[in-house]
């Protein structure tokens, strides 16, 4: 019985995604499929490749590093191959598919979708979002993505094959009811006591339970600047942390790009205050061998320009009418802030 691509592609995905159930996900096939595949692999080598434990399935035997190695080859080679063939002698062919983080999702899909249709030479565009830039990466190393818009940080394993642009970075902005008076942050951040007058809203945060790359910046700065504050609400995402804020019952930490995904409803009831602590970077990345074909790299450069542009735009508007800053002086105006750091 001879060795299938099918069989090393999904024992590639097991590893890259870490379980066989996550490879499912990954892979868009089914748990007994991807089971019965392994077996198979397995059967036709002789060999376990994959320690079976209940905690984790991503332990590999000496056999399993050895054709991880192989299936990781003959995935690029494959990959590279189809590309060259597309663009080469296949006329428009080529389909680009570009992956992203949710919360880049609705901002910037509109640009890439515009900007692959200005690009000539593609065929089909395809969007897909991952859970976080983890799975993205996962995607671009199963080659199910060959362009994507992610954390930077998550990039760093794959640097030396992937070309990326740093797009802009975030900050971490202080969410607060908007009706607590300044003059209550004020002497909340500079006493860093609870006052007999200080508003509840205050002596509480929300905390985001799906942990994130800046996470500990952001319970540290509550340690430090607002110590007598306990994570009394906690919540998956950012969004439901600013509806809590809203309405009066505690502030939040969230990153500066995802101001434009509030509704304006929302923003009128919270001041935003730049912590001056950095979150994250946000980067476009895509595979190096993509860079040699003309319209990968036209569309790279392309959507690189129009992300950084249209980010600039959309803080330009929100810092100024939004967001204050915590650089030790205080603009008294209807809707900016700054607190003594």
């Amino acid at each position: 019985m001879a060795i299938t691509l099918k069989q090393l592609e999904i024992f590639h995905g097991i590893v890259v995604a870490g379980s066989i159930s996550k490879a499912t996900k990954l892979l868009g096939v089914s748990q007994p499929t991807v089971s019965q595949q392994l077996s198979k692999l397995e059967d036709c080598l002789g060999s376990q490749l994959i320690k079976r434990s209940p905690s984790r399935s991503d332990e590999l035997t000496p056999s399993g590093e050895h054709w991880f190695r192989v299936a990781s080859e003959i995935s690029h080679t494959l990959s590279c191959a189809w590309e060259r063939h597309h663009s080469e002698f296949d006329g428009k062919q080529l389909v680009l598919q570009l992956g992203s983080i949710p919360s880049m999702r609705r901002r910037f899909i509109a640009l890439a979708a515009q900007a692959a249709r200005d690009v000539e030479g593609f065929k089909h565009f395809a969007f897909k979002s991952g859970d976080n830039s983890e799975q993205v990466i996962d995607m671009i190393s199963m080659h199910r993505v060959n362009c994507a818009i992610l954390n930077a940080k998550s990039a760093e394993a794959l640097s030396s094959s992937l070309q990326q642009e740093t797009l802009f970075s975030d900050q971490i902005l202080w969410a607060v009811p908007y009706d607590i008076s300044i003059d209550c942050i004020e002497e909340s951040l500079e006493t860093r006591q609870m006052g007999a007058n200080t508003p509840p809203a205050l002596s509480c945060f929300v905390a985001i339970t799906d942990p994130v790359s800046w996470q500990s910046k952001s319970e540290g700065w509550y340690a430090t600047k607002l110590p007598f504050a306990e994570p009394f609400f906690s919540c998956p995402a950012h969004r439901a942390g600013m509806e809590i804020v809203a309405q009066g019952l505690a502030t939040a930490h969230l990153p500066s790009s995802l101001l434009p995904h509030l509704s304006a409803s929302l923003r009128d009831k919270i001041r935003f205050i730049d912590t001056g602590e950095h979150a994250r970077d946000i980067a476009l990345v895509m595979p190096k061998h993509l860079m040699n074909l003309k319209p990968f790299a036209h569309f790279f450069t392309l959507l690189a320009e129009r992300v950084k542009e249209a980010h600039t735009s959309a803080m330009d508007q929100f810092i100024t009418s939004n967001v204050g800053h915590m650089n030790g002086e205080a603009e008294h105006n209807s809707s900016s802030y700054s607190a003594p750091v």
